[in-house]
This record gives C-alpha cells, sequence and structure tokens, in this order.
C-alpha cells in the first residue's frame, strides 16, 4: 500500500506555497519565520550567523532557455537549472530562484538536483533563496540521492525554499523488499551537509544556514548534517521524512560533527522549528530493527570509536515544537554540550516498536534539559538517565506517559493546560492557557530571549516554559 500520514493535513494541499502561510499563520510563527536573528541568555548566533551579502544576483527560472545568451545576469537571462547557477558562483552572491519545480537530470545515481561545492567567504556567504513573492519546489526523480547536496562546501545560506520528497507516492511494500539494497528511490535525503568523500571522509563543511524553509516527504532525513560544523538550522517546517529508509533517518539531525576550531560555545543552534510526522518504517540495515525517526536528534558528538574526536562546541535545540515522530521529539545520543531549552513536545515516540522519551538525553555528558513542555504519549517513557553523566533535568512540565526516570527539583508532574493540543499543526495550538502551570514557572538560565513566534520573553527571575510565551489577554503581552 502507499504509506499515507492519516495526521497530515487538510483537504487542499498542504505543502503550496499558500498553505505554508497558512501553517505559520495558525501556529503563530509568522514572525519566527523570516526572523534572522536568535539571542539566548549566554549570546547570540556568534559566527555562526549568516553575514548580509553584497554579491551578485543570479537569476534561475524553470522555463528559461538554454541559449549563449542565458548567463543567469536578469530574470529574462536565467539559468533554467539550479545547477547551472551554482556552478558559477563566487563569494557573496545570491542565487535568486523563481517559480517552477526544479529537479535532478535523471541519471542513474546522482547525488542530487543541487550539489553545491563552491564556498562563500566568513564576509560573503554564498545565498540560496526563493525570489521575492516566488515559490519554487525543488524535487527529484526516482535516481537521485539528494534534493540539496552541500558537498564539502562552506559559508552557505538556504533559505524560503521547498524541498518536496516522493515518499507521497512511494510503497511500503516496495521499500521493504528492498531493505538490504540502498536506492535513491527509497533513502532520497531532502537537504544533505556531508563531505566530499560522504561518511567516510574528506572537508567537512562549516557556517552552513538552512532557514525558513518546508522540506516534506524525502524518505530519507529531512536536514541531515554528518560532519560539519557552525550550522544553524532555524524557522524551518519538517515533516513526513524518514519513512522507507534503510539508515535510521529523522527529521533534523546532526552527525559526528567536527571541529573547525577551538571554540566552546554555540556552534550547533537548532531553533524555532515546527517539526513532525517524521518516523521510520524500515529497518535500519546495520541491526535490522526500526530505530530513529525522531523529530531532531543530535547524535554521537563524543569521538568514541574509532578515529572519532570529541566535538568541542556547545549546541542549542530551543524553542522547537515537535509532535507526532516515530521516535523522540528531541534527543541528544551519545551527545556532549547539548543544551535543550523551552521546546514544546507532543505525542511522539508513535512507532510501536520504538519507546524513546519525548525530550531527553540517552548516553550523553554536561546537557541541561530545561523549561521543556513535554506532553507524553500514554504508555510511551518521558525521559532517560541510561548512562547519562552530568545531564540536569530542571524546570520541565510532564505530562500523560509513564514517570518520568528522572525528575529536577523544580520539574512538575502536571496538565501544562495548552490552548488546542493536537496532531494535526492546522488545527493545533500550542500556546498557553491562562493559569497554566507553565507561566513564570521556568528558569531564566540558558533560556532564549524570545520564544516560538520571536517575541521577546519579559525580564526576570522567571519565564514561562514551552516554546510559547504566555500572552496576557488582561495586559496584552
Amino acid at each position: 500500500m502507499t504509506h499515507a500520514n492519516a495526521q497530515c493535513g487538510n483537504s487542499g494541499n498542504p505543502f503550496s506555497a499558500p498553505a505554508r502561510r497558512d501553517v505559520l499563520r495558525l501556529m503563530g510563527i509568522g514572525a519566527a519565520v523570516g526572523a534572522v536573528g536568535f539571542s539566548v541568555g549566554q549570546g547570540g548566533l556568534g559566527a555562526g550567523a549568516a553575514v548580509a551579502s553584497s554579491g551578485r544576483k543570479l537569476y534561475v527560472r524553470a522555463d528559461a532557455g538554454t541559449g549563449p545568451g542565458q548567463d543567469g545576469s536578469s530574470p529574462e537571462k536565467a539559468f533554467n537549472t539550479l545547477q547551472a547557477a551554482s556552478n558559477v558562483t563566487e563569494p557573496g552572491d545570491t542565487v535568486l530562484i523563481m517559480n517552477g519545480t526544479y529537479t535532478d537530470d535523471g541519471t542513474p545515481g546522482n547525488q542530487g538536483t543541487l550539489i553545491i561545492t563552491r564556498s562563500g567567504t566568513a564576509g560573503q556567504p554564498i545565498t540560496y533563496t526563493a525570489f521575492p513573492h516566488h515559490a519554487p519546489v525543488i524535487t527529484v526523480t526516482r535516481n537521485s540521492w539528494t534534493g540539496i547536496r552541500i558537498t564539502s562546501a562552506s559559508y552557505i545560506t538556504i533559505e524560503n525554499l521547498t524541498l518536496s520528497g516522493l515518499s507521497a507516492g512511494l510503497k511500503y511494500e516496495d521499500a521493504y523488499e528492498l531493505r538490504l539494497k540502498a536506492t535513491p528511490t527509497y533513502n532520497a535525503n531532502g537537504i544533505a551537509i556531508q563531505p566530499a568523500a560522504g561518511n567516510a571522509g574528506g572537508a567537512g563543511s562549516h557556517h552552513i544556514t538552512v532557514r525558513n524553509n518546508v522540506v516534506h516527504h524525502w524518505p530519507g532525513g529531512g536536514i541531515a548534517a554528518t560532519k560539519a560544523d557552525y550550522l544553524t538550522v532555524h524557522g524551518n517546517i519538517v515533516h513526513s521524512n524518514a519513512w522507507y529508509s534503510i539508515f535510521a533517518n529523522s527529521g533534523i539531525s546532526t552527525l559526528v560533527p567536527f571541529n573547525f576550531d577551538s571554540s566552546t560555545g554555540y556552534k550547533h543552534i537548532f531553533t524555532n522549528n515546527l517539526v513532525y510526522n517524521n518516523q521510520s518504517f524500515i529497518p535500519w540495515r546495520q541491526y535490522g530493527k526500526i530505530s530513529d525517526g525522531n523529530g531532531i536528534i543530535v547524535d554521537s558528538t563524543l569521538g568514541t570509536g574509532a578515529g572519532g574526536t570529541r566535538y568541542k562546541g556547545r549546541t542549542l535545540v530551543a524553542n522547537n515544537i515537535v509532535l507526532n515522530n516515530g521516535g523522540s521529539g528531541i534527543h541528544a545520543y551519545k551527545a556532549n554540550g547539548v543544551d535543550i531549552i523551552n521546546n514544546t513536545g507532543y505525542l511522539n515516540s508513535v512507532s510501536p516498536a520504538l519507546d524513546y522519551g519525548n525530550i531527553g538525553a540517552w548516553v550523553s555528558e554536561d546537557c541541561n534539559v530545561l523549561n521543556n513542555i513535554s506532553y507524553v504519549r500514554a504508555g510511551k517513557s518521558t525521559n532517560s538517565t541510561y548512562k547519562n553523566t552530568n545531564v540536569l533535568y530542571d524546570y520541565n512540565i510532564y505530562y500523560n506517559g509513564t514517570a518520568p526516570a528522572v525528575t529536577g527539583p523544580n520539574d512538575l508532574i502536571t496538565d501544562p493546560l495548552l490552548v488546542s493540543p493536537a496532531l494535526n499543526p492546522y488545527e493545533a495550538d500550542f500556546r498557553l492557557q491562562e493559569g497554566s502551570p507553565a507561566i513564570a514557572s521556568g528558569t531564566k538560565n540558558l533560556a532564549p530571549k524570545d520564544d516560538f513566534t520571536g517575541k521577546t520573553r519579559p525580564p526576570g527571575l522567571t519565564l514561562d516554559r514551552g516554546a510559547y510565551k504566555y500572552r496576557n489577554p488582561h495586559k496584552g503581552y
């Protein structure tokens, strides 16, 4: 059968640009998607933040011609493929992508519709974005591994794009039959960031920003980074990915990051994302069992194993809304230096094969799990202490699952009183009701200054828990 997640959306096309704007409006995140800055108590994005470009504008139009005059210098002279534009980019350039559907050339086993190998610089990143008021869609044929692949390139920004995979038209039975064979049809990723030599080696990418995109229905991962540093993933909608892959993918993931420098501040930043319906239905080829299908995972930063190097930077996971994912909503696994702050998780661990906690850390060190609202699926685990060292859980609210494995002195086990929680993001409202125990009961320590919508959290010793700050209808803030 063709797999369709029953909680997917409305009667129209839930992935079109107008529908995307409707989701942002209904979820209250319009201000966040479009916001560039993000600040936390210890500082801002730092070296990971994008810098405004002042280079050329290169235009891409799906129906453009291919004559010698098509040099990308204007909408009339636009390139007709993303790759043609990427192949001539220089630091500071902006690639403006116009309406249309863009796909790969169909060559068997090709690496992607857009393969980025040319780098920007610290002051002049290369940006790939939608032309103003346009809604281009990037997809693939069944022969391609990736929508956008960043291969050993650095100082790159990907923003305001829709990446639409093929999973809605694939069948579980066909994917299961090929569970021991790696094929692009059932394993393609939306955005992949990895070294030129794949996971085995090569130079890692750094200073990559992925923001304000919609990434959906990729049979592999939605946004997946391997051996990267200074990675910012902000304001994206990432859903319905990882269904058919044999590689245990997730919605958003980072695996074995490398150290571009010796900084110990925030270098991996995952903020203000809406992540839902990502799930693994096919066994992970390595172990023959279902694994992962998480919303957001920070994976293997400890440097254990042959040739591993411990990651020196910290990772911030804040202000995300994660719901109805097959594995965890958010978790750190074999990771160090991860701060999971002010997120809202709702009914994750969907997979009957898995019992991951809703939000937490496993086999990890030096992590903080603070100010989160964790509305747990009934009968599933709430959090974990498994092989953790110096992992602090505190100021969280847990509700509906099994008893937490650990509670901090300021954790609460109670109904968070969300306005209207639901599995369908078109119907859900995860803001706080008046009288919610999450209001003004969190800690300011490590907390983001803004919330999921980009609204400033009020100053003071206590803040609201969860991704949303409470708006007092009587006082107007």
